[in-house]
């Protein structure tokens, strides 16, 4: 599928799909930002978890906040809320944490406007007060529900009558953050591109992946998307060298691709290679990659490779797991070509790979 600007006019998805769920095992709103002076910013609240992550409390609400300084320095604060400090809005994306955090959508005033989120964050040594105004619509890979359709669930969940659900969208493909962080106690104005998504799924993860990764490359005009699962065992798979997913390619305000592909022939994570902490340096959950990603008139090719630890976070489930569940992005280099009809542009960025163990065992090694 693909779209023009003046094409993108069709069905959105409403803030009220993100509200929070009471009934969700894991729902988050993930945000990130690459600024112009050179910080990069990896933030991101989880309203609902049954579980807890590393060193925090079981089920408390919460938010990770972590800041690359221009110099390379890494600085890491996570925070955790008791639910009495937990205040969701009702019906609509949105909570407050504690007195001094919280996430919230202002809608437009003219209609077609696309909002802006507002973000404000105390945790540790980092602070922020941020707002993100959105460039482009909000998107899924299952179209405007944002959710696995039910004849979906019903095969993954092996059950006719399930009521259980996945639902995720990328909410800001591509935008403006600017605004304030606080570093030690000092204020620096911050401006540059941002990305937000919200996910929330109603039973635990390792019920229906083993891993996923998820890719992030944004080098002006041009933002890529796409990602990709394993699932667990009994399932049907592509072989190895044909992983589908789903894929968004945008350049200058133009939808080039939008696609949701299992096949692996619009969506083809080619190869997917661990990638080794170097000897007493922390766990690394960051993966190389090598990403086709087509349909006519379009091929876009990157390889990934993966170069420091932005955040490497373990979680656990009420349950005991046969491997530890972890949550990583890596920053890495990315090698991208795109053929666009006749012309063809190359080009090397800085971007985020992500990764994400499950604690389910099929084809996957305990990490450590």
């Amino acid at each position: 599928m693909t779209e023009g600007a003046d094409q993108v006019k069709r069905k959105r998805i409403p803030q009220s799909d993100a509200a929070y769920a009471r009934d969700a095992h894991l729902q988050w709103w993930y945000f990130d930002a690459a600024f112009d002076d050179g910080h990069r910013l990896l933030t991101y609240f989880l309203p609902g978890f049954k579980g807890r992550i590393e060193n925090q409390a079981m089920d408390d609400p919460f938010l990770n906040v972590v800041l690359k300084r221009p110099d390379g320095v890494i600085v890491r604060e996570p925070r955790s809320f008791p639910p009495s400090e937990f205040f969701p809005r009702t019906g609509d994306f949105g909570a407050r944490f504690g007195g001094d955090c919280s996430a919230t959508f202002e809608e437009g005033p003219e209609e077609g406007d696309l909002g802006r989120y507002i973000l404000e964050a105390k945790a540790g040594r980092l602070g922020y007060e941020l707002v993100l105004t959105p460039d482009a619509p909000p998107w899924s890979p299952f179209g405007p529900p944002a959710q696995i359709p039910r004849w979906g669930m019903m095969l993954a969940r092996r059950s006719l009558s399930t009521q259980d659900y996945f639902h995720y969208a990328p909410f800001v493909p591509r935008g403006r953050m600017e605004g304030k962080m606080v570093l030690d106690g000092e204020a620096f104005d911050v401006r540059g591109t941002g990305y937000h998504e919200q996910g929330r799924i109603s039973f635990p993860l390792y019920e229906f992946t083993e891993a996923w990764y998820w890719l992030h490359i944004e080098h002006p005009p041009w933002t890529i998307l796409t990602g990709t699962t394993v699932h667990t065992p009994g399932f049907l798979k592509p072989k190895k060298e044909t992983r589908g997913g789903f894929a968004y390619v945008q350049k200058e305000g133009k939808r080039l691709l939008a696609a949701a592909d299992i096949s692996g022939f619009l969506v083809n994570w080619q190869r997917i290679d661990k990638h080794a902490p170097r000897p007493g340096a922390e766990m690394s959950m960051a993966w190389n990659a090598d990403v086709k990603l087509s349909r006519p008139g379009l091929l876009v090719q990157a390889r990934v490779l993966s170069n420091e630890v932005l955040e490497c976070m373990p979680f656990y489930y009420h349950e005991e797991t046969t491997v530890t569940p972890y949550w990583s992005q890596s920053v890495a280099r990315a090698e991208v070509s795109i053929l666009q009809g006749a012309r063809r542009v190359e080009f090397e960025a800085e971007c985020v790979l992500e990764t994400m163990v499950s604690g389910s065992v099929g084809n996957l090694k305990d990490p450590a």
